[in-house]
Order: structure tokens, then C-alpha cells, then sequence
């Protein structure tokens, strides 16, 4: 508080008291924490009745230049609310409680199933679908953020997907060639192809704003699922058409590790997206183009789609 007192202006000291001193304090460290701190699409799974713990999942972005730390939990909808993770021990997944979490700076930090989650112990109430529950994190630095997260049915957003994959021309959505299974994890968006009949190499992948992998019309030529729109990025993630000044403008939030096809056509080595989360995806497109990712985001060979398939919502 010493600190915080030299900082003001001797004319303000002498007509404020300690206590509207120590007000416009906190109000300071509100207004940064919801610029530094963001909470992303909170979810709680409904429990069936007599259920005595629940679990929360959410996304926490922390655009700050230092590191924060998430120390504590609570919520009224239960007795207490916990940090907790699982850990793989000795091939056994086993539940572990956090006492605090660092989200790096400029980083993110995904609570998903199978991973981090904040525990609601001893619930005061059955979670019902389409209620919503209020919960509060306490950041070491940007102190208490409250939130609401919806409450959905069990396994409704457990953030794992199946998108068939069809060829696409000029002309239109060709046939099936295979599957791609989306799936949430602490390290990211995972993407496991099962692919057949594409060309060996690597080819770009990505995930396109609309769900829809028809044909358009540009200036008079029919473009290949012209409909999906362009890559889903910074516009959807931070509210605005526009990167951050830090960040490269061609790195954007849907844009995959390539995909890797073998000699005989096959795809089936799974890539990794971290940050992002099925939440943010659902119903939009994943697109695969002929060529693999070049510098500044550009593709070999030109923007080629040859293959598209849309994520269920």
C-alpha cells in the first residue's frame, strides 16, 4: 500500500482518505485483469441427480506480458471448487489436485476433459441442461474474474468430432475420401486423418470460417468450396478483423500442421493445433489444399482446395 500512495500525486493525497484510495485501487486492477485475463467458452457437464462433484472446462488466455497464476476457485453451486489435472502414472490415468496453475504470458491454457478442469466438489444441486453455473478463478495478479458457463449434456462438448472429408472441384462436393476425427486435449486440437487417395507429400490444412464446402462464383470463374470463406483466425479469437501488432498477420488461429500422405495415398499421422478448441470450430470447415504450407502461410503450387468436409456443430 506504500507503494501505491507514493505513486499519487500529493494534491490527491490530501483530499482523499486511505479508504477511496485503496477503492480506486481495486477498480485499477479490475479493468486490468479484463484486458490481460480472458475467459473463452466455459462449459459445465450436467450431472445426473444426487451427483456429489461436477467438473468445469473453459479456455484462459492471458495477454499480459509476464506470467499469471490461477490459485484458486469457487462457486456457488458447490461446497468448494478445485484446480485439478490428470496425470499418467506408470499407464494409469490418475486425478491430481493443482494448488495453482501458470498461464504463460501471451499464451493460453485449455481446461478439457482428460485434462485440466476445475473440480466442483460437493455439489448443493443436481447441473441441469440449460441452466447456467457461476464461477469465480482468482489470478495471482489480476485477482477474481467471475464467468458463466453453460451447462450441457454429458459428453455434448466433450470436444471430439468425426468429419467426413469429400473431394471438391470447380464444379462441386465430389465423393468421400475418408474421416478425420477432431478431438480436445491439454496440448491442443488434435486431428486424426484417415484419408485415402490423396497425393504423396505434404498438404496444407486448415479450418475455414463457414460450413460449407460448395463451389462460387469470383469475377466470372467457378472457385473450388469458394462457400467455406477464408481461414478462421485472429477475427473469431480476439474479437476483430485485425492481428495483434505481435503477431505475423499469415498465423492464424485455424491454420493446421500440415498433413502428411504416404506413397500408397494414405493419411494417417495425427497433427496437433495447440490453443485451439473444438468450441471455437464447431460447424465451420476443415480444408486441405495440393500443396504443403510455405513461408508467409502461402501454398505450393498455388491455393489449390481439393478436399473439404464440415465440422458438426
Amino acid at each position: 500500500m506504500k507503494r501505491l500512495f507514493w505513486a499519487i500525486p500529493m494534491s490527491i493525497l490530501i483530499a482523499t482518505s486511505a479508504a477511496q484510495a485503496d477503492a480506486g485501487h481495486k477498480k485499477h486492477k479490475m479493468a486490468t485483469s479484463q484486458e490481460q485475463i480472458m475467459v473463452a467458452h466455459p462449459w459445465v457437464r450436467a450431472t445426473p441427480p444426487r451427483a456429489k462433484n461436477g467438473a468445469a472446462y473453459l479456455k484462459v488466455t492471458n495477454h499480459g506480458k509476464t506470467v499469471e497464476k490461477i490459485i484458486s476457485a469457487s462457486t456457488p453451486v458447490a461446497n468448494k471448487a478445485e484446480i485439478h489435472t490428470h496425470l499418467n502414472e506408470a499407464g494409469v490415468m490418475k486425478m491430481r489436485h493443482v494448488p495453482s496453475l501458470d498461464i504463460p504470458a501471451g499464451g493460453s491454457m485449455t481446461f478439457a476433459p482428460g485434462g485440466h478442469h476445475v473440480m466442483l466438489i460437493g455439489l448443493k444441486k443436481t447441473l441441469k441442461v440449460g441452466d447456467k453455473v457461476a464461477i469465480t478463478l482468482v489470478f495471482e495478479k489480476a485477482g477474481k474474474i467471475t464467468f458463466h458457463a453453460d451447462i450441457t449434456k454429458s459428453g455434448a462438448k466433450m470436444g471430439r468430432a468425426k468429419v467426413i472429408i469429400h473431394s471438391v472441384t470447380p464444379d462441386g462436393v465430389g465423393g468421400p475420401l475418408g474421416t478425420i476425427i477432431l478431438s480436445n486435449s491439454t496440448e491442443g486440437l488434435i486431428a486424426t486423418p484417415h484419408l485415402n487417395g490423396l497425393s504423396a507429400g505434404k498438404h496444407a490444412f486448415h479450418v475455414h470460417m463457414n460450413g460449407d464446402c460448395s463451389p462460387g462464383i469470383k469475377d466470372g470463374i467457378a472457385v473450388t468450396a469458394l462457400a467455406a470463406g477464408g481461414h478462421y483466425g485472429h477475427m473469431a479469437k480476439h474479437g476483430h478483423g485485425h492481428t495483434k501488432k505481435h503477431e505475423e498477420p499469415h498465423k492464424m488461429a485455424g491454420d493446421m500442421p500440415d498433413l502428411t500422405v504416404g506413397a500408397d495415398g494414405r493419411s494417417m499421422m495425427a497433427v496437433v493445433k495447440p490453443g485451439l478448441t473444438m468450441a471455437e470450430i464447431r460447424g465451420r470447415a476443415l480444408m486441405i489444399h495440393s500443396g504443403p504450407t510455405m513461408a508467409h502461410g502461402k501454398h505450393a503450387g498455388g491455393d489449390h482446395r481439393i478436399a473439404c468436409g464440415v465440422i458438426p456443430k
